[in-house]
């Protein structure tokens, strides 16, 4: 550290690598520069003012490294004395689905060639859209739950996904004749036909309530708000040219909001599905917090009618275990849902805290409704507090019924999750600890099929778990077991990249996992299940309330890594220890997203940093050797 200091206190680039006094060999070089555009000031200071707030890196598998850079260049107490430090990362198939899906998007930003659908009208659920807009949900969330010091992958993949969006193949089904002669849009009943082939001035809020809330968090989260200040153009070839920005983009649904008697919008026409407008008031509440607007005002009258109908109830409630009801039709005034559909009630589930509920750590089950749902989850200690004089049916019932009369978003999942667990629809598999949403004939008509229920259970039963939410009759390893048994597939890069894959399992699997369901559906099924592996409900509640650049701001964090040559699969700086902690992965035998060969990890691989108060990149040179030797250790679970 002498040695390290006596050139920091002269000149503004160090190139001394005390190799005999200090195993980190920390070269301090010429910023690396990024290939994703920082939001934040560079300006041009001295290391002093660069490493005033510290920073551990830790390297994990290939690679072992700690790293320490404190205020005015100290170590605070005795190096290898240090206390361990705990850090959430994924598992090997996670960050196989992580990779998989990456390659798909931005490290082949032009290839649909692993996109496929068996709806060439794009009208089911099978179409692009969805599998494209719960990816990028996928990434913010991995952004949030596990690198929230490192957010140049998150936002290198929105930004393909909001492109893609964009691209004419996905919209353009809006405007096109279907088998009774008339498009989509000419068949609204007011304001439609005159827009035509406009995807997102009326009603398809199943299309732009997707584009709405991946533009938002594209800006959160690379902190680029050219959607708002620059927009895009539709432009379908055919002489059809619009202009929108992602600020248009929202007044237009909320317009459509406020004309509304419930406050939805419609999919298809006169069809407002409660599942669809969850994604546009998670778009409402993220661009409020991002640019002060106050969009999420208008959730007040759609919030007080579901909460009043949304609960299936009266003669078709015993013909099937649905929990929700699926669509609302406008003409009759009325849900029109007689069975519920298992896939359904997982979609509404796994999003409806995207704009419902509480400031992290202040969720109160009893606040706002009564005790009876508390006896259904486990308070933060872990302690049960399940009544056990009265049964489990008696007491969801009184949740449902609860529901039915205006209760909270709270009691309502609550009952939800208890109602998925117990649902007909539960199949075994064909080997034993396998379990899976079969989705009945009606559900699967409506596309609401196994995988599409499946895949959705995940990420319910997380965001139950991290509410302390009762875990009996959970069936998360045997949905996990059943799709990793089943359908499971390790690709290799280098023999499968941008090739479709049904059919084929390429030799080396170390570059990429997913789940080889039915073409239309493989895309959506593995970032369901990737989500489902980390979401939680303050993670869920932080990413959309608060703006994710501004968070990174005021701490150091990571501005680039060489993915997939460097993999981050946990980047978090902790400010009680002043720590930056993170978990690489070095990949060899890969290529970069230029084409070249991952070169072999060696003394001098670098990584840029960014170090508060000035934000200028520091590129830090990596040895494999850890740094403590005497005992110390980083333990990342």
């Amino acid at each position: 550290w002498r040695l390290l200091q006596r050139d920091l206190l002269t000149p503004d680039h160090v190139s001394v690598c005390p190799a005999a006094h200090f195993p980190l060999r920390a070269c301090l070089q010429s910023p690396v520069p990024s290939t994703h555009p920082s939001p934040f000031p560079v300006p041009s200071t001295r290391l002093l003012a660069m490493l005033s707030r510290g920073a551990t890196l830790s390297l994990f598998c290939t690679v072992a490294v700690l790293a320490s850079l404190h205020e005015e260049v100290r170590i605070k107490g005795e190096a290898g004395r240090r206390p361990s430090a705990t850090c959430s990362t994924m598992s090997a198939h996670e960050e196989g689905m992580q990779r998989w899906l990456a390659d798909i998007t931005y490290l082949h930003p032009n290839s649909w060639s692993s996109w496929d659908t068996h709806d060439e009208g794009q009208l089911g659920l099978d179409s692009y859209r969805y599998p494209l807009a719960f990816l990028g949900y996928t990434f913010a969330s991995i952004a949030e739950e596990l690198t929230p010091a490192y957010s140049e992958l998150a936002s290198d993949v929105l930004k393909n996904v909001f492109d893609r969006l964009l691209d004419k193949r996905v919209w353009e089904f809006w405007g096109e004749k279907q088998k009774y002669g008339l498009s989509y849009c000419e068949t609204n009943l007011r304001l439609g036909a005159h827009w035509c082939p406009d995807p997102v001035f009326y009603e398809n809020i199943m299309y732009s309530g997707h584009l709405a809330q991946i533009g938002a968090l594209y800006e959160s989260i690379s902190g680029d708000l050219s959607p708002t200040s620059s927009g895009w153009v539709f432009d379908n070839g055919s002489g059809f040219m619009q202009n929108y920005t992602l600020l248009s983009l929202l007044h237009r649904i909320r317009d459509q909001m406020e004309e509304d008697e419930t406050g939805g919008v419609c999919c298809e026409p006169t069809e407002i599905y409660f599942v669809c407008n969850h994604h546009p008031r998670a778009a409402f509440k993220l661009f409020d917090a991002v640019h002060g607007s106050a969009f999420s005002d208008v959730d007040e009258k759609w919030r007080a009618f579901v909460e009043k109908t949304v609960v299936r109830h009266g003669i078709f409630e015993s013909f099937s275990d649905g929990f929700f009801n699926i669509f609302y039709e406008r003409v009759i005034k009325n849900w029109i849902s007689p069975l519920g559909c298992a896939g359904n009630d997982g979609w509404a589930l796994s999003w409806l805290f995207s704009w419902e509920g509480e400031e992290e750590g202040e969720w109160e089950w009893t606040s706002t409704h009564s005790t009876s749902s508390s006896r259904l989850v486990n308070d933060r200690s872990g302690r049960n507090n399940a009544d056990e004089k009265r049964s489990e049916e008696d007491v969801i019932g009184e949740i449902k019924e609860e529901s039915m009369r205006g209760a909270s978003a709270g009691a309502m999942f609550v009952s939800g999750v208890q109602a998925l667990r117990n649902n007909r629809e539960w199949k075994s598999g064909r080997s034993s600890g396998e379990a899976y949403l079969s989705g009945s004939p009606l559900c699967d008509k409506m596309d609401w099929n196994w995988e599409v229920s499946t895949s959705f259970y995940l990420p319910v039963e997380s965001l139950a778990s991290s509410l302390g939410v009762n875990s009996e009759g959970s069936k998360v390893d045997e949905v996990h077991a059943f799709l990793d048994n089943n359908y499971g597939v390790w690709v290799n890069s280098s023999t499968c990249r941008g090739k479709k894959v049904e059919g084929e399992v390429c030799e080396d699997g170390s570059a990429g996992y997913f789940y080889n369901t039915s073409s239309g559906y493989r895309i959506w099924v593995t970032a369901n299940a990737l989500f489902g592996s980390i979401v939680t409900y303050d993670g869920m509640q932080r990413l959309y309330s608060k703006p994710f650049f501004e968070r990174m701001r005021g701490a150091p964090h990571i501005v680039h890594a060489d993915y997939p040559c460097v993999s981050i699969i946990s980047a978090r700086y902790d400010d009680h220890s002043d720590r930056l902690m993170a978990v690489l992965r070095w990949r060899e035998n890969e290529k970069n997203r230029a084409g070249q060969d991952c070169p072999p990890f060696q003394e001098g691989t670098s990584l840029t940093l960014n170090y508060p108060p000035a934000f200028t990149p520091v590129s830090v040179s990596l040895s494999p050797e850890p740094f403590f030797s005497n005992g110390g250790s980083v333990q990342c679970k």
